[in-house]
């Protein structure tokens, strides 16, 4: 199963890694705390009937795993799979229409996608990490690449000088929405641009006709290369 490691897009990554694994071999698996609010998202994860009487622990490179049947139950509890190899696996995974189809179908937000409307979502992950946060710097660089009508701000402290400095100058709306709903929205909006950290991440990845605009190696308590995306725009400042 997977293990408690991490917050609800840990798991998310986590748990598509191990999907991916249980499909291959019919594996019956347990996707732990937060499966019903993947099914929210319609991220669909296979439970098969079988189970294995040894056990193996699948490491961060999880690349290897993929390709084939292993006849053995898996552990993921002790990786993260956040490297750009898997990132990028995800990435053509959902490029696929009938893998994305299930996300959008859930997305109570769905009349938005790809119709021609030209906001901008910025998602700012403050919080305990505010001290590494990309600053106002970053985000202020890259409105003014945008060319939109609508700005949206989600944030876990709206109340933070950069959120503050960024919704009085560009006149933003703040989303309040849960951590779902965040990301069914986000997703839906033209243009968005990530901060640091897989809550971001799985925003722009299902930002399926989006334009996405992450800092050039911005990470700091994540691995950065989880953002190398030949599709999505690097900022360098």
């Amino acid at each position: 199963m997977t293990g408690s490691e991490g917050r609800f897009c840990n798991h998310i990554i986590r748990a598509l890694g191990a999907s991916f694994i249980a499909r291959s071999q019919n594996l019956k698996f347990n996707y732990g705390q937060y499966y019903d609010k993947m099914k929210q998202l319609g991220i669909n994860l296979f439970n098969g009937t079988i189970t294995f009487d040894t056990l193996l622990n699948i490491p961060n490179n999880i690349i290897p795993y993929l390709s084939g049947p292993l006849f053995r139950n898996i552990n993921v509890n002790a990786s993260f799979f956040q490297t750009m190899d898997f990132s990028n696996y995800l990435y053509q995974h959902y490029r696929l229409k009938s893998n994305q189809q299930s996300i959008i179908d859930a997305n109570k937000f769905n009349h938005r996608y790809n119709n021609n409307n030209n906001d901008v979502f910025l998602h700012i992950r403050l919080g305990d990490v505010a001290h590494l946060n990309q600053g106002f710097t970053y985000y202020d660089e890259a409105l003014t690449r945008v060319s939109f009508e609508n700005g949206y701000i989600a944030s876990d402290n709206v109340n933070h000088e950069i959120c503050k400095r960024l919704i009085q100058k560009y006149n933003l709306k703040i989303i309040d929405y849960d951590e779902v709903e965040t990301i069914m929205f986000g997703s839906t909006c033209k243009n968005i641009v990530l901060t640091g950290g897989t809550f971001s991440y799985i925003i722009g990845l299902f930002g399926f006709f989006s334009k996405v605009y992450y800092l050039k190696g911005m990470g700091n308590w994540y691995p950065s290369e989880l953002f190398y995306i030949d599709d999505w725009t690097e900022i360098s400042l």
